[in-house]
């Protein structure tokens, strides 16, 4: 694409499954003349925190930026406060779903002495699983009853990044400003769309039609 279009510096841009550390190497190998954006994903949030690179408190409304001074990667940090809020109502309604079935399983076993208080344990426990809320959401039985008991301080730390995203580029700040980084990574939403229209609107107006062409079928396409 450089070649034929002569664009010169190329800047790649794509999310955190596109553009990953294989990729990022084939383009270091270009000699500068190949670049990205792309996101990083929650584990490696995490790890930036453990490190010290990032805190918490940089993640807001408005944009903040962190270079890590051994690798020249840019970080632009940002939390989004309705994907926040949605994340957490997300997690309420599992909650309620789960306290639906515990409820549902409490007066079950209330009308049915010989019911299995193991099995509706293991049931709840399941469910639980299924929509990952155990590391907050422990379920306890006894005396017949199963009881939902609701972890404040490990929600509040399964919940800390909620709305919270990176992005990191190797474009330098002169060459592309945090606001450029981010505006740029969001614009894929424009590419997304292009794609799903193509692939389902648009394709409702190609034709296939079936020519004879010596003798051997051909399928046109306009």
């Amino acid at each position: 694409m450089t070649d034929r279009f002569s664009g010169g510096l190329v800047t790649l841009v794509g999310d955190r499954g596109m553009i990953k550390s294989p990729q990022i190497e084939l383009l270091q190998a270009k000699d500068g003349d190949f670049h990205y954006i792309t996101a990083i994903t929650k584990p490696q949030i995490e790890s930036l925190l453990t490190r010290g690179l990032l805190q918490l408190e940089l993640f807001d409304e408005d944009l903040a930026e962190v270079t890590d001074d051994d690798t020249n990667i840019r970080y632009v940090l940002r939390r989004n406060p309705q994907r926040a809020e949605e994340m957490a109502a997300n997690r309420e309604d599992k909650q309620q779903a789960v306290a639906n079935l515990v409820a549902a399983k409490n007066a079950y076993l209330a009308e049915h002495p010989r019911a299995s208080l193991e099995v509706a344990l293991r049931d709840v426990q399941q469910k639980i699983d299924k929509l990952r809320l155990s590391s907050w959401l422990p379920i306890t039985g006894e005396a017949r009853t199963l009881s939902l008991v609701r972890d404040e301080e490990a929600l509040a730390e399964v919940s800390k990044l909620d709305g919270c995203y990176g992005l990191k580029t190797d474009l330098t700040a002169q060459a592309a400003p945090k606001e450029v980084v981010h505006d740029r990574y969001k614009s894929l939403a424009a590419v997304e769309w292009a794609f799903r229209t193509c692939k389902t609107s648009h394709l409702k107006c190609v034709r296939f039609t079936y020519a004879r062409s010596r003798g051997r079928g051909a399928m046109c396409l306009w």
